[in-house]
């Protein structure tokens, strides 16, 4: 077993379990009557492709039609986003503390990624990369077992 702090992971004979994924089963959170409360998944390590996207983006900072503006040439015209769906996740990502606002000299709102914001984004990208692995050896069983 080994634990690798910049992934925040464990794992043991192949199988990767984050530390997040431990908390949350140990001590779910809950409202009266057992019910899980809607919440913020950001705050528990979990990023849509959106934030991650975003987070992406914002290693350089810039204000909201830029980062539309990067997401749509970062992936070539695959994603593109409005600006309701854009603020939502510049607002979810801030109250995580992913990212913080400032304004700039032209009283523009330009976005910055946090320190948490860059590990959270690094944790994501490892965490990528392991279901990608994952995905491909599932394919190359199946190929062998045809």
């Amino acid at each position: 077993m080994a634990y690798q702090s910049t992934c925040r992971t464990i794992s043991f004979n192949d199988i990767n379990i984050s530390i997040n994924d431990i908390v949350w089963l140990l001590n779910p959170p809950t409202l009266k009557g057992g019910l899980v409360p809607k919440q913020n998944y950001y705050q528990i390590g979990q990023l849509t492709d959106l934030a991650y996207l975003v987070l992406l983006t914002l290693v350089q900072p810039c204000h909201g039609y830029l980062i539309m503006s990067r997401i749509d040439e970062l992936t070539e015209g695959d994603v593109q986003i409005g600006p309701a769906t854009l603020y939502t996740t510049l607002r979810k990502l801030s109250e995580a503390g992913f990212i913080r606002p400032e304004k700039s000299d032209d009283n523009k709102k330009i976005y910055l990624v946090t320190l948490d914001g860059l590990q959270a984004l690094q944790a994501e990208i490892d965490k990528r990369r392991r279901y990608a692995d994952y995905g491909s050896r599932a394919l190359q069983l199946y190929k062998k077992g045809k």
